[in-house]
């Protein structure tokens, strides 16, 4: 949904066809900087409202999280969207934040290069 919402912000294509660089990698330095106006699709102007659009920023990156435990449901996305931010109270009725054993996990370093390479496998599969 991350990538969907990206796809919306920045009128970008998931996998740029010329650089062969995904939306997501482009993208996670300026949602972690929220640089509004260098992420938003420039055929928008200055036509959004700044409030909205950082909420959607906000959502978008909660949802391209590398580790997926994290990312919300899509029960907390409309939330969010909504612009419910009531944080503390929503943990307390969900029972708090998740917590994840992660003990006996073989857990990779999700790097830069190997979500790429995993695009890449992704897309030869889909050509096949």
């Amino acid at each position: 949904f991350g990538v969907l919402l990206l796809e919306i912000i920045t009128g970008r294509r998931a996998v740029d066809t010329a650089s062969r660089e995904s939306i997501v990698m482009w993208a996670k330095p300026l949602l972690e900087k929220n640089r509004v106006e260098e992420i938003v699709d420039p055929q928008l102007g200055n036509d959004f409202d700044e409030t909205e659009m950082k909420r959607v920023m906000q959502t978008a990156s909660m949802c391209i999280h590398h580790v997926a435990t994290t990312r919300p449901d899509m029960n907390r996305l409309a939330q969010l969207l909504r612009g419910d931010d009531r944080l503390a109270e929503l943990q307390q009725q969900t029972g708090g934040p998740r917590k994840v054993n992660l003990d006996g996990c073989d857990l990779q370093d999700h790097t830069s290069s190997s979500y790429l390479n995993d695009l890449t496998r992704h897309r030869q599969l889909l050509m096949e």
